[in-house]
């Protein structure tokens, strides 16, 4: 059978959440946080530099929304990527569903995937 491994990269502006999801993900041997970044800029590195297939993503960013650079970040993985998007927003849900991402929101621990 063969082993699946999934590079992963968080970004979020908040140190303390990157620390906390990454503790959670050591939790799945098949999943590796090759990098993290905390800007929208930083984001865009860590995807070119790493090859992600999974993006967790903090919609609301010091710098820009996340949600503006959802579709670049997405042409750079060649379309393959999956992102999660987190946050304590609620208000973000509707517009992460339309860009076909998964939703997470810290605040309550609920989930959506579409």
């Amino acid at each position: 059978m063969e082993r699946i491994n999934v590079n992963a990269v968080i970004v979020d502006d908040d140190a303390p959440s990157i620390e906390v999801l990454a503790k959670a993900l050591e939790e799945y041997s098949w999943v590796t946080v090759s990098a993290t970044a905390s800007t929208c800029a930083e984001a865009r590195q860590a995807v070119e530099a790493t090859d992600p297939e999974l993006l967790f993503l903090d919609i609301e960013l010091n710098d820009e929304s996340a949600l503006g650079i959802v579709r670049e970040l997405r042409e750079m993985s060649g379309g393959r990527m999956k992102i999660v998007f987190y946050t304590a927003y609620s208000k973000y849900l509707m517009q992460a569903l339309r860009l076909s991402t998964s939703f997470s929101n810290r605040s309550t621990g609920r989930s959506s995937t579409s």
